[in-house]
């Protein structure tokens, strides 16, 4: 009982820690010109009106293509590592090795890969595209997402493998028939996860994409914070809630309709 009431304040107190400082930004995105104290005393919409005609929900829109594509390719080269590692049996050292090599991979710092990155990029011609930073964004997540998806791959029961191949079903068929629908939660964890991760990165979109018109939100908003004109903490705060925005809105539809949508399929 004593553990349940403790659970319940951690949760009350973890909500009261998030939601007290979006309130925050909340109040402070409707600030004047000449307003700091938050809840303003004479509100306004102008801040957003003034994101909208500069091109704000370009950039946001920008930010979901490159993360996209990111994730895309992040699938495409994950999945299929992962499930080779978890259900090929892989023998131990090897498969001991793989992880560690994934966490050594995680955590190099993304900012010492900048140059290489650039380099190898700019001799392909992908610097300046949604595609370059798509591939650059592989640093933050391909490790993670394999590293996720392996755990899920290793819990598909071996029964199943061993009835699929009495019917006959090759490699791929397994994998297709069996892997992949089994992994569906693991798959919408890492997709969360990644976009999560990616939504807000900074260093490597603005280093590679020098287009205006291509910059990513998380870009424009650092050059609203460095900007010898001044900082307008109603500008920021505003479009700081305007990228918050889609990330709730798609956590929310992927997590619920996606999820339902899979889980039927499996039943099925």
């Amino acid at each position: 009982m004593a553990s349940s009431k403790l659970a319940n304040w951690i949760l009350v107190f973890s909500a009261i820690s998030v939601v007290i400082p979006i309130l925050s930004l909340l109040m402070a995105s409707f600030l004047g010109l000449s307003e700091y104290a938050i809840p303003p005393l004479n509100p306004t919409l102008g801040n957003y009106v003034t994101l909208i005609h500069n091109h704000f929900l370009t950039n946001i829109l920008n930010t979901f293509i490159v993360i996209s594509m990111a994730i895309l390719i992040t699938l495409i080269l994950a999945v299929p590592s992962a499930y080779t590692i978890g259900r090929h049996g892989i023998p131990y050292n090897l498969w001991l090795g793989a992880l560690v090599l994934l966490l050594i991979a995680k955590s190099v710092p993304p900012a010492s890969l900048l140059i290489p990155v650039y380099e190898s990029l700019w001799k392909l011609g992908l610097t300046n595209s949604y595609i370059g930073l798509a591939l650059a964004y592989q640093i933050y997540v391909l490790p993670f997402t394999i590293w996720i998806l392996i755990g899920f791959f290793m819990d598909i029961p071996d029964e199943l493998d061993i009835a699929a191949r009495i019917d006959g079903a090759n490699a791929l068929s397994r994998f297709i028939r069996i892997g992949l629908p089994m992994a569906i939660p693991g798959l919408i964890s890492a997709i969360i996860l990644d976009f999560i991760v990616l939504w807000n990165e900074y260093m490597y979109a603005s280093i590679l994409i020098s287009n205006t018109a291509s910059y990513t939100a998380a870009v424009v908003i650092g050059q609203m914070v460095t900007s010898e004109y001044g900082l307008s903490w109603g500008v920021l705060a505003a479009s700081n809630i305007l990228t918050v925005i889609p990330v709730l809105f798609f956590v929310g539809i992927i997590h619920k309709n996606l999820a339902k949508a899979f889980t039927g399929g499996i039943k099925k």
